[in-house]
């Protein structure tokens, strides 16, 4: 396995864990589906742009 195929790896389960992160939030205060699936695009879109300005990967996304 080369890097880039291990660093893909790792933003996938990055961004998988943030969106189960927003869903048990979602969840937790009793949102609708639509509710969970706003909070579940915000926290993987949100989590991701912030992840690509840390690094400085210029345009983000």
């Amino acid at each position: 396995m080369n890097f880039q195929t291990f660093i893909d790896a790792v933003t996938l389960v990055a961004v998988v864990s943030i969106t189960i992160s927003a869903i048990l939030q979602a969840a937790h205060y009793q949102m609708d589906f639509f509710g969970g699936l706003v909070m579940a695009f915000a926290g993987a879109l949100g989590g991701g742009s912030v992840r690509d300005l840390l690094i400085g990967a210029i345009p983000v996304f």
